[in-house]
Formats: structure tokens, C-alpha cells, sequence
């Protein structure tokens, strides 16, 4: 009796500490939609919000496309050094090659706001020639408006001679 007693007892410690906390996929893509929403919102604090909904999400699981969007939303609010830390941690990560495009794209961005521009514009033409990439698109805009940048810091650019009405 003693024994079958101790039996039990050991059971249901191995099957609590078991069942400890699991990740719950739906309610971090609940949370992970709520940040989404907030972004499309655009109105006072909307970045906050949206990065206090996907820390809620990471709670429950650490997924790649979360802390890639926890890092662009970082990037946005100007917390660079913790926006690199964490595009440093993803591409040392096994990371899909949709996933990884879009975290170097963002990661590029960074670096340019940086100052950093030959560094993004490596990274960018990866990205335009990368054949899983889907939109290129967005890597040569991001790449037009890193040229601008140098070419306004260097006097490069004209006034142009004509007016738009």
C-alpha cells in the first residue's frame, strides 16, 4: 500500500512537472493578429501597442516571425542596439528563406539609418539577386532611397529645373 501510494504520488509529479507550461500556438497568434491590427491602426502609440501584444505572443512562443516583427517594430520606435541584438540572434538562427529575406531586408534598413550604407547595400543586393525572395521590389526602393541619402550627404543631387504645380 505504502508503495503503490508512493507510485502514485510519483506519477502525477512526473505528469504536473510534465505538463508544465506548454506553448499555446493560438492564443500567440491571437495576440500576434492583435499586433497586426494595431500597426494598420496608425494612430498615437500604435508601435507600443502592437509591441506589447507580441510580447505577449513570444510568452507563449517564440516563433522567427515574431521576434523578426518585435525587431522591425524596435527599429521603428529607434531602439536600435536592441533592434540589432535581436536581427543578429534571428540570422544566426535557422531561420526559412522567406523569413530570413525579410529579416535582412529590415536588418538592412537599420544599418543605413545607422549610417552604415555600404554594409545595407550588400545586404540588398543579395536580396534583389536572391531568387526566393519575393518582392526584390522592395529591396531596390530600399536601395534608391539609401543612394538619395548618400547623394544628399555628397551634393550630388540637382534642384530640378523645372516647377511641379
Amino acid at each position: 500500500m505504502k508503495n503503490q501510494c508512493l507510485f502514485y504520488l510519483l506519477a502525477l509529479f512526473f505528469c504536473i512537472t510534465g505538463c508544465g507550461k506548454k506553448k499555446n500556438e493560438r492564443l500567440a497568434m491571437n495576440y500576434y493578429q492583435l499586433s497586426s491590427m494595431e500597426l494598420n491602426k496608425k494612430t498615437d502609440g500604435y508601435y507600443r501597442q502592437a509591441l506589447l501584444y507580441l510580447d505577449l505572443a513570444l510568452k507563449e512562443d517564440p516563433r522567427p516571425e515574431f521576434l523578426a516583427r518585435k525587431a522591425t517594430i524596435l527599429f521603428r520606435l529607434e531602439a536600435y542596439d536592441e533592434s540589432q541584438e535581436i536581427f543578429h540572434s534571428l540570422l544566426r538562427s535557422k531561420l526559412s528563406s522567406d523569413i530570413r529575406d525579410e529579416v535582412l531586408n529590415n536588418y538592412a534598413c537599420l544599418l543605413a539609418q545607422q549610417g552604415k550604407n555600404q554594409d545595407a547595400l550588400k545586404f540588398l543586393n543579395d536580396l534583389v539577386r536572391s531568387k526566393n525572395y519575393l518582392t526584390p521590389e522592395v529591396a531596390m526602393v530600399n536601395q534608391g532611397k539609401i543612394y538619395m541619402e548618400m547623394g544628399k550627404e555628397k551634393g550630388w543631387l540637382l534642384k530640378p529645373a523645372y516647377k511641379i504645380f
